[in-house]
């Protein structure tokens, strides 16, 4: 967590809290010692991003010192926050500065990273009205623009929208999506004020109607909006609101608290909107929250509630809030496929699975052709499209990773479902199983699964023979006491058996063989 308003702080830097679930503790890391030390300040905006050394980190945009209530730096400041993961304690701040079309200061606004996180869409924010960027957003009904980072050059560009433009906003939610369906990657905006908003105020709140902007061909859509209760067409559309916390949550937008002119319904407290059709549903709440209940203002991250403010005739008071959402039932799973390829395996399992009642909520799919830049990029595409479209649908969540690196990401950030991970026929990831593989399955598998791999492997007939290759089968499993991999079951297939023999986990296995 990052900044925030805390009125009781005496610190000049910009505050950071690293929750680890891991470790059940909250820490505050120190700073090192050849860290830039940014400003404290609150209504910013923060992402993650892919630097141009190629190093993964956290931007932070714009904002507001919380004390003095004075803009801090705009867009052409690029606060990136970065951290050797082996050792949280310690955190580094690294500035740069950003050139092209963009505010010099900037609040309320929303940012969210696309493109392999290598660009970063800013939408909505308020601006000084002497800041020369004011006058294409002054008329915030027609502000049909977003700004547009490019991370390798470090230059913004003002980028012109069309089709259902929803107007400029401000203490809004907007995040990135990849949506399959429509062939994109998209930024789903909804909530906020339509007005412009000075500092420490609000206005009135916004329709909860959802838009999403295709960020291929920077044209708009609108989600359905609320029609007469005896209409067939009805559809469920929250109340208004602002300053709502929301995060990604596979597929859906997660939306928790807010408030607006009025009492925000009871019913209404947590609700989730689908990305591709835009439509709104109440959430299932089972308990209550620990303290204060469902507040406005909270920051909400991997499930985790922190912070909010409670109204009241004294105006706004922070509250010292902790929750943890359980985001889905334990019956759940979630499937996993290292070097999937063009997916015809992966889809008659799945489809197998589902048919025997397998509860699968969530499919990553690990290849290095899902790279943009990869030879095999656009067929691979393709396959991946019709996959997703044929299981989304079916209430699938479908998710693309070129490397094994996403993918442990972003399985810790999305779901704690047990997952179920396969690997076939893949030489390239058993070459690389104890340093790379391996120590990915103990992150993600921490929850609770397995790993299967089928594996050609030489035959007792030697290298180079007729059909002289076996598959081998293993199946390993986290060790709960030692967090470490452990081979549970290992079996040889031979040309022609119709079952395999086991062999006993500890005989040392024959060298893989690749086609």
């Amino acid at each position: 967590m990052i900044g925030g308003w805390r009125p009781w702080a005496t610190e000049e830097d910009l505050h950071v809290c690293v929750v680890d679930f891991q470790g059940s503790s909250i820490k505050e890391p120190a700073l090192a010692d050849d860290s830039d030390r940014p400003e404290r300040r609150l209504r910013h905006s923060s992402c993650v991003v892919q630097t141009p050394s190629g190093e993964e980190a956290i931007l932070v945009l714009g904002g507001c010192n919380d004390r003095t209530h004075d803009p801090c730096d705009g867009l052409q400041t690029l606060l990136l926050l970065q951290t050797d993961l082996s050792d949280t304690n310690k955190l580094t701040w690294k500035k740069l500065s950003a050139g092209g079309q963009m505010p010099k200061a900037i609040w309320h606004h929303t940012a969210d990273s696309f493109a392999s996180r290598r660009c970063v869409v800013v939408f909505g924010g308020d601006i000084p009205t002497r800041d020369p960027e004011f006058t294409f957003i002054g008329d915030r009904a027609y502000a049909n623009y977003v700004y547009v980072l490019t991370m390798e050059t470090q230059q913004w560009a003002r980028v012109q929208t069309d089709g259902y433009v929803p107007g400029w906003r401000s203490l809004h939610a907007a995040v990135t999506f990849t949506s399959f369906e429509h062939n994109c990657e998209q930024l789903v905006m909804v909530g906020g004020c339509e007005d412009r908003v000075e500092i420490f105020n609000a206005g009135k709140p916004a329709k909860m109607i959802a838009y999403a902007l295709n960020l291929r061909t920077m044209k708009w859509r609108r989600g359905p909006e609320r029609k007469k209760q005896n209409d067939a067409r009805a559809v469920f559309l929250p109340a208004p609101r602002m300053r709502f916390a929301a995060q990604r949550y596979g597929r859906h937008l997660l939306v928790y608290g807010g408030h607006g002119n009025g009492t925000i319904p009871e019913d209404e407290g947590l609700l989730h909107l689908n990305s591709n059709s835009l439509v709104w549903q109440r959430a299932t709440v089972l308990n209550e929250a620990s303290e204060f209940g469902v507040v406005p203002a909270a920051a909400l991250a991997a499930g985790c509630v922190i912070g909010g403010v409670q109204l009241g005739s004294r105006g706004a008071q922070p509250v010292p809030k902790l929750d943890m959402l359980v985001l889905a039932g334990p019956k759940q799973v979630s499937y996993a496929s290292l070097g999937s390829g063009l997916l015809r395996f992966d889809f008659c399992l799945l489809e197998l699975l589902l048919a025997e009642g397998v509860p699968v909520s969530a499919v990553h799919l690990v290849d290095s052709q899902y790279d943009p830049d990869a030879k095999g990029y656009l067929r691979h595409r393709v396959a991946l499209a019709q996959f997703a479209s044929w299981f989304t649908g079916r209430g699938v969540d479908v998710y693309a990773h070129y490397s094994l690196e996403r993918y442990a990401f972003e399985a810790r950030r999305s779901t704690a479902l047990p997952a179920a991970v396969v690997q076939v026929d893949c030489t390239e990831l058993t070459a690389v199983f104890e340093k790379e593989v391996k120590p990915m399955l103990e992150e993600v598998l921490q929850y609770g699964g397995l790993y299967c791999t089928l594996t050609s492997r030489e035959g007792a007939s030697g290298a180079g023979s007729l059909g002289s290759t076996n598959a081998w089968a293993e199946f390993w499993r986290l060790h709960p006491d030692t967090g470490r991999m452990k081979l549970e079951s290992l079996t040889c297939f031979r040309p022609g058996d119709r079952s395999g023999t086991q062999v006993d986990v500890n005989e040392p296995l024959p060298r893989a063989v690749d086609h």
